[in-house]
């Protein structure tokens, strides 16, 4: 019984070594124009994606692991914003008696056909997420590169960790393998930024004729 419980207690200790402590990420962290919607709700994309990042106390490790985190976080941020333009779109269409959503491009086109016959005050919540979408756009333009960059930085860090945390074995043990996580999802990150950019793109352009 008792070299049950010696082992139960060395599992539970293995399992909080494993441990880094988590910080919620926030939207001013994708970027300052961004950060109104840490307050709302129904726009905080990271707050909804439950997008956190590991904090270790040691500077080089925490700025790496949160610029990761926000690479992350402007992926789903752009996913939110085009989703909620689209429900926009069909939120305006309806009122129009537009009654065909299976294609997001012509309801766009007959939106900007009609929109000399719809009030200001509708075609402001689109203008609004255009705004916000150019935003994003200019993170997302350089998105790819910085991911590359972290990868480089990430794979330095790991490099010099064992050294670095000699001093600390918990942290020699969780800080090089949360290392290798962000540098693995930095990877995946990497290969769906393109595609994201350009149907990102596609649907601030499709908008803009709308607002303008």
């Amino acid at each position: 019984m008792k070299r049950c419980i010696f082992v139960f207690v060395l599992i539970l200790i293995a399992g909080c070594a494993g441990q880094l402590k988590q910080t919620p990420l926030k939207m001013a962290d994708v970027s300052d124009k961004l950060s109104e919607f840490d307050s709302k709700p129904e726009m905080n994309f990271v707050a909804k994606a439950g997008i956190t990042y590991a904090t270790t106390e040691m500077n080089k490790f925490d700025d790496f692991f949160r610029k990761s985190a926000a690479v992350k976080g402007t992926i789903v941020v752009a996913k939110g914003l085009m989703e909620h333009q689209k429900n926009l779109l069909m939120n305006l269409g309806k009122e129009i008696n537009i009654t065909d959503f299976s294609d997001i491009k012509k309801v766009a086109e007959e939106l900007k056909s009609k929109k000399g016959n719809i009030a200001k005050e509708k075609i402001e919540p689109l203008k609004n997420c255009v705004n916000n979408m150019l935003t994003v756009k200019d993170l997302l333009m350089g998105l790819e590169g910085k991911t590359k960059e972290l990868i480089s930085e990430g794979t330095n860090l790991v490099n010099i960790a064992p050294n670095e945390l000699k001093s600390d074995p918990k942290k020699a043990m969780t800080i090089p393998k949360a290392l290798k996580d962000s540098i693995n999802n930095l990877e995946g990150a990497g290969k769906e930024i393109p595609e994201l950019v350009k149907s990102f793109t596609e649907l601030v352009d499709l908008v803009k004729p709308i607002i303008e």
